[in-house]
């Protein structure tokens, strides 16, 4: 038994799951024991060969269905195109597990976007910046749709 999962504590009889931050301990373990009585310590009973061992499955909280990942409402920018650039840091995501990675990308509504648009998901920063012409306002305004997807593993949220 691994004694980083699993306390074996005799006295009193006790047997205990660890808590442990470790992924690389994500398994099934089967567990049994070997029965005896105390007076007659040479006469002993595997237990997994009368019965099936019990089990014990360690999950990884990061993946799912362990993990929720919420996300918080991106706030809505303005940018007056050929202005100075526009940088927008978007708040973190957050998990229930501090030590789960969380990763970011962004999608855009309309591809014509990309042109002004760059993102470092590394700080969840967005940077507008654009001067090539006023062809991505429209005749006055343009609302875009930007979206900040984080991703712990296989786990998304919006």
């Amino acid at each position: 038994m691994d004694p980083a999962l699993f306390t074996d504590n005799r006295t009193p009889t006790q047997f205990e799951l660890n808590y442990i931050a470790d992924p690389l301990k994500v398994g099934v373990y089967d567990i049994s024991y070997k029965v005896f009585l105390v007076s007659y310590p040479s006469v002993q009973v595997q237990l997994s060969s009368v019965r099936s061992a019990f089990r014990v499955t360690i999950v990884d909280p990061c993946l799912p269905p362990y993990l929720a990942v919420t996300g918080t409402p991106l706030t809505a920018q303005t940018y007056l195109i050929t202005s100075a650039p526009l940088v927008y840091q978007a708040p973190a995501f957050s998990v229930q597990e501090t030590w789960c990675a969380v990763s970011y990308a962004h999608s855009l509504s309309d591809l014509s976007l990309a042109a002004a648009l760059s993102f470092d998901a590394s700080s969840r920063t967005f940077t507008v910046s654009y001067n090539a012409g006023v062809d991505l306002s429209g005749p006055t305004s343009r609302v875009y749709s930007v979206t900040l997807t984080a991703t712990s593993n296989v786990v998304s949220a919006s």
